[in-house]
């Protein structure tokens, strides 16, 4: 079952402070945008974009900076497991 085919009522958005403005995080561009602000870049539950699988939710975090690892599901696609320094991901 997927997001989109649940009920809107019975769902709870949490808005996630945004790292950066909208540019993708990799390599040198996490390393930077994870020294500014309180955020982290791609909290569990926020919103990316990829350019192969579209736009998914964040569903767990691995490890911190360069090893820095996000499970994502996208609808549509399932769930993958990517390193962010490697990834195409931006905020959505």
């Amino acid at each position: 079952m997927f997001l989109s085919n649940l009920p809107r009522e019975s769902l709870v958005v949490e808005v996630a402070p945004q790292v950066g403005t909208g540019a993708t995080l990799s390599g040198d561009g996490l390393a930077a945008a994870a020294g500014k602000g309180d955020g982290v870049p791609f909290p569990e539950g926020c919103r990316v974009a990829h350019d192969e699988w579209g736009v998914g939710i964040v569903t767990r975090r691995e490890g911190e900076g360069e090893r820095l690892k996000v499970t994502v599901l996208f609808p549509g696609s399932g769930e993958k497991k990517l390193m962010v320094k490697y990834a195409p991901l931006r905020p959505a």
